[in-house]
């Protein structure tokens, strides 16, 4: 069974500020991001996992969100899938 694997350039509309980890809150605004998904050949042609969306913001923004700030840290890789899927953040072709 063959993988498959598709990314693309995204665009987030946040709204309204939205929780992406308990008391760490993303802004409203727009912001540059992925879609990543993997796929399995099959008999019936690919099986497409759901996808995943994610953003990258830097340890200043990070820490701006509520969010904790390890010394070393330069960025964070927020997972925004569960906030899609709900609704929350909208997405947008890049």
């Amino acid at each position: 069974m063959a993988r498959q694997y598709r990314r693309e350039r995204v665009r987030f509309v946040v709204d309204e500020p939205v929780e992406v980890e308990d008391g760490v809150m993303l802004p409203a605004g727009e912001y540059p991001g992925l879609m990543e998904q993997h796929g399995y050949d099959g008999l019936d042609g690919v099986s497409w996992a759901p996808p995943e969306y994610k953003i990258e913001v830097s340890a200043k923004k990070w820490g701006e969100m509520g969010g904790k700030v390890e010394r070393d840290l330069v960025s964070t890789v927020i997972d925004l899938s569960r906030q899609v899927m709900s609704g929350k953040v909208e997405v947008e072709g890049d």
